[in-house]
């Protein structure tokens, strides 16, 4: 009985040596690759212009291929939408989730600043029960106008847009690249 509770013993404090010689091993590894190559494995562009280069041809390689699958994904466009993270006096920053873009390859982040005027055309999207749309769907005639909305609409003001809100947001330029501008319309999406 004895024995085999020596052989656990000796059995696991063998596992831990071998489990920590591995981990000293990567930090070996990843200290001599920095000091080799003046680069640290975090951060892609820290002083070593030839990897950054690399990166970016990788990632504009790879952009080209999936704009080739999906042609009408990703260009130019002056709709965004995303997650409200700040309200301000009259703005808001929202994270960005429409564009495919990187902070190192297009100069922008994927945080925008919105400014709502007087003039932005402000409404809450709130899906209808679906009750009430079959009905509407049911009563619709085709030629007689446009289909029914998903949505009840109603203006707000930009007090009643709340942290977390997804929205989409129009203006009149392309805002794939901008880090901020001025909103013509902006839907609270709940």
């Amino acid at each position: 009985m004895e024995q085999k509770s020596t052989s656990r013993y000796i059995l696991t404090a063998l596992s831990i040596i071998v489990v920590v010689t591995a981990l000293a091993l990567v930090a070996l590894n990843a200290f001599d690759l920095e000091s080799r190559l003046g680069w640290n494995m975090w951060r892609i562009n820290s002083g070593n212009q030839a990897l950054a280069d690399k990166y970016k041809e990788g990632y504009l390689n790879a952009r080209a291929t999936y704009q080739k699958m999906c042609p009408l994904v990703n260009r130019q466009g002056s709709t965004i939408t995303g997650r409200v993270e700040e309200i301000g006096k009259n703005s808001i920053v929202i994270t960005q989730d429409y564009f495919d873009t990187d902070a190192q390859i297009d100069n922008v982040s994927n945080t925008r600043t919105v400014e709502i005027t007087k003039n932005t055309d402000l409404t809450l999207n709130t899906a209808k029960p679906i009750d009430q749309l079959n009905k509407e769907t049911a009563a619709f005639k085709p030629g007689t106008g446009n289909p029914p909305s998903a949505f009840s609409v109603k203006e707000i003001g930009l007090s009643e847009i709340k942290l977390g809100d997804y929205v989409s947001i129009e203006s009149n330029k392309d805002l794939r690249t901008v880090a901020s501008f001025t909103a013509l319309k902006l839907k609270v999406i709940r």
